[in-house]
């Protein structure tokens, strides 16, 4: 029988067993996720999903924990910079008990000891991890996977993407993972293309983006046939979509975060496609009307209640929106506004799309401070 260790929150009872063969480069991994990072260095003991059954698990002299369960065997959540001290190693108590896990600090940092870069990429490694591994200390049916969880409770799917939007953004890398999954369809400047009725991001409100990028992922996750079923004209579009945001390496909330930062912040299209501008004042007078209370006067959305900017919007791509909500019934829809938009006439869908694809340049909104202290959208 393995013996099991004691230590009272000691190194071992956190995190990983993956032994390198030499000291790690933190450089080779800064770019990474967390679900990356974890996978890397810390499936190979505590299993893929965090459950304590590893490949390397059943040969080591002690229990590997199971970190899913950390909130349930303490009766609360271990604070993430808890979990960060634990992963760096260096910083651990001895009273704790012996190290059985590697030091991550040091392994990470000891090529370049003494380069301050090197140990700035430690830390942003180290605090992904620990956001991981938080992430893992999650409420509702412990015995069903993080990446296969429905979201029957829709508190669920909200606290992935509150826990997305507390993190520390990297828009270098969101700019990396663009590159990579987005700009065949968006464009790399994220203008989008009318032709195809994609939408232009640039400068799209960032909690928007992320509850978009986390609904995609829940909406292919159940198999939401009355969804995915829906909008016959934009099939193939809607498919590829949840496609691209459900491949792995896109099912983390540190990327949702990253992503989001580096479109929010990209220069906005410079033209967007336009209406006939024959119902323009039919348009302007609904929207004032029915939209603005939500969506703001100027459209600029808002980011406390996730309403989306339709500003620098292609009108085909919100004429198609506006009919897809009254078609297939988008499941991430608020059941208000498909009312409404049902309730439109064929004239006055139209002239709204047409008056809002009109509206150009900046979101003008007052700045906020973010919790990590960066003030902008």
């Amino acid at each position: 029988m393995r013996s099991i260790y004691h230590g009272v929150l000691g190194a071992a009872l956190l995190m990983t067993g993956a032994i390198l063969p030499g000291a790690a480069n933190a450089a080779d991994y800064v770019a990474l996720s967390g679900r990356q990072l974890y996978e890397r260095f810390c499936a190979s003991c505590h299993g893929v999903q965090g459950r304590g059954d590893g490949p390397v698990a059943d040969s080591l002299r002690v229990e590997v924990p199971d970190l899913t369960r950390i909130a349930q065997r303490r009766g609360a959540a271990l604070p993430r910079d808890r979990i960060a001290r634990i992963i760096d190693g260096r910083h651990v108590l001895k009273a704790h008990g012996s190290r059985t896990m590697p030091v991550w600090g040091e392994d990470l940092s000891r090529a370049h000891a003494g380069d301050p870069d090197a140990e700035r990429n430690t830390e942003i490694i180290i605090s992904r991890l620990a956001e991981y591994v938080w992430f893992l200390q999650r409420p509702g049916d412990q015995d069903v996977p993080l990446a296969a969880q429905a979201p029957d409770a829709p508190a669920g799917v909200d606290q992935w993407i509150h826990a997305a939007l507390e993190l520390d953004r990297n828009a270098e890398r969101g700019a990396l993972l663009y590159e990579q999954h987005c700009a065949d369809c968006h464009g790399g400047q994220a203008w989008g293309d009318a032709a195809r009725s994609i939408p232009a991001l640039a400068g799209q409100r960032r909690a928007y983006l992320v509850k978009q990028l986390a609904d995609f992922i829940e909406l292919e996750r159940r198999g939401d046939q009355e969804a995915l079923r829906g909008e016959r004209q934009g099939r193939d579009q809607g498919r590829s979509m949840h496609e691209v945001v459900s491949s792995a390496g896109l099912d983390d909330p540190q990327v949702w975060a990253d992503i989001a930062a580096y479109v929010n912040g990209l220069p906005l299209a410079q033209s967007t496609q336009t209406g006939d501008g024959t119902g323009l004042a039919l348009g302007e007078a609904v929207y004032r009307e029915q939209c603005a209370t939500c969506h703001e006067e100027d459209a600029r959305g808002d980011d406390e209640g996730f309403v989306p900017s339709l500003r620098n919007q292609h009108y085909v791509y919100l004429l198609r929106q506006m009919r897809g909500l009254t078609a297939w019934h988008r499941s991430n829809a608020d059941e208000g506004l498909i009312r409404f938009l049902d309730s439109l006439e064929t004239e006055e869908m139209t002239a709204v799309a047409d008056y809002l694809s009109r509206f150009r340049g900046p979101v003008r909104d007052r700045l906020r401070m973010h919790n990590d202290g960066t003030v902008g959208d």
